[in-house]
This record gives C-alpha cells, structure tokens and sequence, in this order.
C-alpha cells in the first residue's frame, strides 16, 4: 500500500537481502525466470512507480525490501569538499542523525524522515531554498559524487555491481531514475553542521503574500520579497482559511531571543499530532456527512492550530527542517514544478493562485469542496552541477529541477502542491483542470514539469492516465528522455527493474 492508501496490491512476494551481492543473485534467477523486481523503501509515495494498482500486472514480481540491512553508511571526508557514502536502504532520519554526530549536515532536503535514499534519487526528491551561502540548492540527487547500481553485463550476460563516478556520461541518467536500475550505495557531498531558526506566522493575507508584481508597493510582503531576506520558505494555503501559513528558515548560528531551542525533530504538532488514530478514516466520516460545512470546519480548526503552535523554532537543521512523519495526515497531492526566471517567480505564483482560488470558488459556488487541506508553494534553484564539485559532473537528466538547455534564465524552480484527504469527493477532476492550466503556461515564460513522486497526468477519471501528458508533454519538457531512456535499456536490457506502468510511461 502506498502514502496516499490508493494503491493496494495483494499477495506479493518480498526479498530481503541482507546484502548487495543477495540483490545480483535475485537479478540474474529473475532475468533466467521472468520475474521483475522492485526496490522497496518506506513507500511514502503518491506515483505508481513501485507497483501500479493493477494487480493481475504483479504476479511475477518480488519486492525487494532495502530498509532492513542495505542500511550503511560511512564518512567519506571530513574535510571540505565533504562526502558520506550511504546504502539505498537507509533513511534520510537516519541518515541525517548520523551526519550530525559527525559534525555534518545537508543544506535543504525534504521534510519527510521516512524516505529511503534509493526513494529520495529515484525521484529526484527536494527542500526549499533558493539561495543560502551564496549556493542554489536543487534536488537531492544533484549532490551524489558517485554511485554503484546493479547493472547488466553484456559480456558476461549477467547483472553485476558497478561503481559510476559523477563524471560518467551514464550517470546523468541514473542520478534520477524512477526505480528503473537498482542504486545500491551512493556518495553524496555534505555541509558543515549549521543552525536554522525557523519563523512560523499567519499575519500576511493571501493578496499581499500572492500579490501581482507589476502592482505592488514598496513595503509589499511578497514570496519574492521574503526569500530575498531568508533564502527558504514555504507556505500552506489551507482551504477556506483567510491566511496562509508560512514558515521561513534562516541560518541563525546562535539562538535568537524568543525562539525556542528544539534538540529533536518533529515540532510542529499540527502536522504530526495523530499517533494513534485512524486520522483519515475518521475525517473522512466526518467530511462525509456535510462535505460543505465541515470542509470549511476543517480549514478553520487547522488554522487554530497553526496559531497555538510555537512560532519561533531554533536549533540543528534537521530539527527544525523535518515535520512530517507516518503518524500524518494521509493525503493525494497533484505535484509539479514551474521552472522560470528568478524575477518572474511572483508573476508565476500570482497568477497561479488567482486560477487555483477562482477555480475553487466556482466549484463552492455549486456546493463541491474538492480541496479539504490545501495549497503547498515551496522554492528552490535549479541543479547546478558545479556545486557537487567534480570535473565533467553533469545535472540528472530527469530531474524535475534540470536545467533547461539554451535557457540559462530559468534559474529558479517552484514547487505548487494541491493537497486533499484521499477519497476526497470532486477532486480528481478539480486537479485535471489545475494540471491543463499548469501545462499550458507559455514556454517563453516557464517550462512545467512534473513531481515524481506525486500525482500528475490526471484525466476526469484519475491520476496518471492521461496519455497525451504521459507521452508527449513530459518527455518533451526533457531535452535528453530518449537519451535517458537509451541508457536504462543498454543497463538494464531484460527489463528486470520495471513495471507495466513504467513501460508504459517510457514507451518499452
């Protein structure tokens, strides 16, 4: 079952190797057998990149579970340039709870614990920050040095582990990859420890915040503004709220007066105060008995609860960085990115929003409450493969945050997640016509692509079935696909790392 409990599959087996080589002896009975394996992390995912809903496609497939034992992890270097080197099994949790017993730390990664690091570079997985220490931050996958996956040998006609530096050409491919080659451990550049004071607040109304660029005044609190001052913020826009909730983190290396000092992670109670309860099973009941007047409920006590939460946050990043863990909310969340020019940034959100709201009132107006939790808006660079400090280094290819070739001036990234409970009434077709408007954006402003790891592709019968997206608007929006697409099959060419859903998606 994934994040979302959309997709149910029974009965299927599971492998857990206890090491790398156990991975390459199932590759080659499966290659010999007419199995297809998948690598298996936390599953805290929307995208039916491990296993599609279609169970009658799994019957010859193993999962292979990488968070038992594929869990190591070593420093690489102490010493700038700094690198650890990590199994794909393990968890960014403890991942980044290692790194800081040393001394280390990464500058923006993504707010859920609960993501193996083969998940994380399988999607090309992000934080938000668009500019700290003079560095533009990307995805996670723009940090790996090198890596080893499980990959064919054609003169052998096996599968065997082999190591890929930075600088191969293959690499770009691989950095993200669907799930579609097996990473098994990875190297990744690190930062010095660092603290970050995190400032939550819901004293901006949505016209400022939002506001048209070519109409504002001087002493306008825009998103442009704001992270000119703090270099990583990210805002909820709960539904029927009147203010958004925003969260902006800056590098503070002492702790600022009336912030508190947090020595573990997880600190924001709203998102992570349900241990125990079958949350989702119950506001879907409630929901269910007047989706008008309790979608409206919902939003408002939320909003409460960001009010009582503590809004001044400070101590090692990861503590003030990770707020979303398995006792959350489940929910569907329709992803992509807007990557654009840096002074365009609140152009793209202003119009965005004034869409996204308006589509929301005229599906009020006829009593459908298709979004019950709300509008996430994060910000990031684009991956700049210099940063990661190797010679030849190239940006991953299917990156939803590559650089756009021959357009230099699309330098910053957006993240726009629409977020409801899953089963939500409406709200399928609600996201079908977000993504058309989305997608339509004019080239000459932004390019549009999708977040992996969530929901794209909608038709008005669900995520992921639009064929026109599925096979024309998204390998056009990546200048190298069918070259990514070349490399996975020269590496993998008994399709013994795929499903029906990717074959699909890649045309195999």
């Amino acid at each position: 079952m994934n994040w979302a409990e959309e997709i149910h599959v029974k009965n299927v087996w599971t492998a857990v190797p206890r090491t790398v080589e156990d991975v390459v002896l199932l590759a080659n009975w499966a290659t010999q057998n007419g199995y297809k394996l998948r690598p298996r992390g936390y599953m805290h995912t929307w995208a039916p990149i491990v296993l599609p809903p279609d169970s009658t496609a799994c019957e010859k497939v193993i999962l292979i579970d990488t968070t038992k034992y594929l869990i190591g992890m070593r420093m690489e270097s102490r010493h700038y340039p700094a690198s650890v080197t990590v199994q794909t099994g393990a968890s960014l949790d403890n991942l980044l709870v290692f790194l800081e017993e040393n001394g280390f730390g990464i500058m923006s990664h993504p707010a859920s614990g609960d993501l193996s690091v083969g998940g994380m570079l399988a999607v090309g997985a992000h934080g938000t920050g668009l500019s700290i220490d003079g560095q533009s931050y990307g995805s996670i996958s723009n940090l790996v040095v090198s890596l080893n996956a499980i990959v064919w040998n054609e003169v052998n006609q096996t599968f065997e582990i082999r190591t890929f530096p930075r600088s191969d050409p293959a690499t770009k491919a691989l950095l993200v990859n669907l799930g579609r080659i097996f990473l098994s451990e990875v190297t990744l550049r690190v930062t010095r420890s660092h603290n970050l004071e995190c400032i939550s607040r819901s004293d901006i109304p949505p016209e400022e915040l939002f506001a048209d660029p070519r109409e504002v005044a001087p002493a306008t609190r825009t998103i442009s503004k704001l992270l000119h001052i703090h270099g990583a913020l990210e805002i909820t826009s709960l539904a029927f709220t009147p203010v958004p909730w925003l969260k902006t983190w800056t590098v503070q290396p002492k702790q600022p007066e009336y912030s508190r000092h947090v020595r573990i992670p997880y600190n924001y109670p709203l998102t992570d105060n349900y241990r125990g309860m079958n949350v989702n099973y119950i506001l879907k009941a409630i929901l269910s008995w007047n989706w008008r007047d309790h979608t409206k409920l919902l939003g408002q006590l939320m909003g409460i609860g960001i009010l009582t939460a503590h809004p001044n946050l400070w101590g090692p990043s990861k503590n003030v960085l990770l707020y979303v863990q398995s006792t959350t909310i489940r929910t569907v969340g329709l992803g992509y990115v807007v990557i654009t020019h840096r002074r365009n940034l609140q152009l793209v959100i202003n119009r965005f929003t004034r869409f996204y709201n308006k589509l929301l009132e005229s599906y009020a107006d006829n009593n459908l409450f298709p979004v019950n939790l709300g509008l996430e808006i994060r910000v990031t660079g684009v991956d700049n493969p210099d940063n990661v400090g190797i010679p030849n280094a190239e940006a991953p290819i299917l990156s939803p945050v590559t650089p756009v070739p021959g357009r230099p001036d699309l330098n910053t990234a957006i993240w726009f997640n629409i977020v409801t409970i899953t089963g939500t009434r409406n709200a399928t077709n609600f996201k079908h016509k977000l993504e058309t408007f989305l997608i339509n954006i004019p080239e000459s402003l932004a390019v549009v692509r999708p977040e992996w790891s969530k929901s794209w592709a909608y038709t008005g019968s669900g995520a992921w079935k639009n064929s026109h997206i599925l096979h024309e608007t998204i390998p056009s929006n990546f200048k190298d696909w069918k070259l990514a697409m070349s490399i996975f099959n020269q590496l993998d060419p008994q399709y013994v790392f795929t499903n029906s859903f990717l074959e699909s998606l890649m045309q195999l």
